[in-house]
């Protein structure tokens, strides 16, 4: 028995964030730059959800911005606390996604933020971080 169908337009995905204006944006300043090919579906998906939370005519932005300022996820915490997972499964799992997301700022984000696709803030690491652990938890 089916409780309740959600419309696609309701839906933030990689898909629904490909096709949405902020998603053709950052796909284009993505191609300008010649770093599409590492502007992975994940990647794109935060990136237009940190613009998103930023930008009132985003589709999405009642959504993004009811999300809390700081992420749960331990990819997010400060250092000394996880300092506490290193050397555990989650710990590496934090430092292979960390290190992920830095490369993905430097070199996607501040290229397609250059290309006035979205703000700077909005394509930084620490933006990147908050949108996949959002995404994630």
């Amino acid at each position: 028995e089916t409780l309740a169908l959600v419309p696609r337009t309701c839906i933030l995905t990689a898909s629904t964030a490909r096709e949405s204006p902020i998603g053709v944006r950052v796909r284009a300043a993505a191609r300008e730059a010649a770093v599409e090919e590492e502007l992975t579906d994940d990647l794109l998906l935060w990136l237009v959800m940190s613009a998103g939370r930023r930008d009132k005519d985003c589709h999405w932005w009642p959504y993004l911005a009811s999300l809390p300022a700081t992420s749960p996820e331990p990819c997010c915490w400060p250092e000394t606390s996880r300092a506490h997972l290193a050397g555990t499964p989650v710990g590496k799992t934090c430092e292979a996604a960390i290190a992920r997301i830095a490369l993905g700022a430097q070199r996607v984000g501040a290229a397609v933020a250059a290309r006035g696709a979205l703000p700077e803030e909005a394509a930084d690491e620490s933006a990147l971080l908050w949108a996949r652990g959002m995404y994630v938890s």
